[in-house]
C-alpha cells in the first residue's frame, strides 16, 4: 500500500504532485512518454502548452553606434544619452560613457511601452559638468538632414546599430538651451 502524507495541518491524506514544466530545457518527452501520460492524453497538453507558451517578447532596447568630434580627440568625460524633452532643453536620460579611443557607445536598457528621445552625445571637456563654451555635444541625424528634429520612438526589442554621432564644439555668442548640469538628469536603470 503507498501512503502519501501532506503538510496541511489536520489532513491526513496526501496529493499528487505534478511537475509542470514551463520551459523547453524543463520537459523531458521521452520520460513522459514512458510513463503512460498518453493514455490521460497529459504529454499531448503538455506539448501543446509549452509550444504556445513561446518566448516571451523582448524588452530590451539597444542603441550604439560612434561619436566622432572632427579636429579634436574625445575626452573621457563624452557620454552619449537619450534626450527626453519635447522643447528646446536638452533633458538627458540614461547617460553611456563613450571609449574615448575609439569613441563607441552604447545605451542598453529595459522598456515597457515607448519612449520619444533623441538620441545625443556630450564631451564636458572641462569636466565641469555644464555644458559649456568649448564642450562638444552632437545628434544622431538619422534622416541627414542637418537639422535637430530626428525624435525617434523606441518599443521594447527596438535594435539601431551605427547611430553614429557627430559633435560641434559649443561657441561663444551662440544660444545653447542645455539643461544645466549632468547630475541633474534623470538617471533611470528601467523604464
Amino acid at each position: 500500500m503507498v501512503r502519501t502524507v501532506t503538510n496541511v495541518p489536520a489532513m491526513t491524506r496526501g496529493g499528487l504532485t505534478i511537475h509542470f514544466p514551463s520551459a523547453h530545457e524543463d520537459f523531458d518527452s521521452t520520460n513522459y512518454v514512458q510513463l503512460a501520460f498518453r493514455s490521460t492524453n497529459w504529454f499531448a497538453f503538455l506539448s501543446q502548452f509549452i509550444a504556445n507558451a513561446g518566448t516571451p517578447p523582448v524588452d530590451e532596447v539597444d542603441i550604439s553606434g560612434t561619436v566622432s568630434w572632427p579636429g579634436h580627440g574625445l575626452s573621457s568625460n563624452a557620454v552619449a544619452f537619450l534626450d527626453t524633452s519635447h522643447s528646446e532643453y536638452i533633458v538627458g536620460i540614461l547617460p553611456s560613457d563613450v571609449t574615448p579611443a575609439t569613441g563607441a557607445y552604447e545605451i542598453s536598457f529595459t522598456l515597457t511601452g515607448s519612449l520619444e528621445a533623441f538620441v545625443e552625445a556630450w564631451d564636458d571637456v572641462n569636466g565641469n559638468e555644464d555644458m559649456d563654451v568649448g564642450d562638444g555635444i552632437g545628434w544622431y541625424d538619422q534622416n541627414r538632414d542637418g537639422e535637430w528634429n530626428d525624435m525617434l520612438t523606441f518599443v521594447g526589442g527596438t535594435t539601431i546599430a551605427n547611430a553614429d554621432i557627430e559633435l560641434f564644439e559649443i561657441t561663444p555668442g551662440k544660444s545653447y538651451l542645455f539643461h544645466k548640469k549632468l547630475h541633474e538628469w534623470i538617471l533611470i536603470g528601467q523604464m
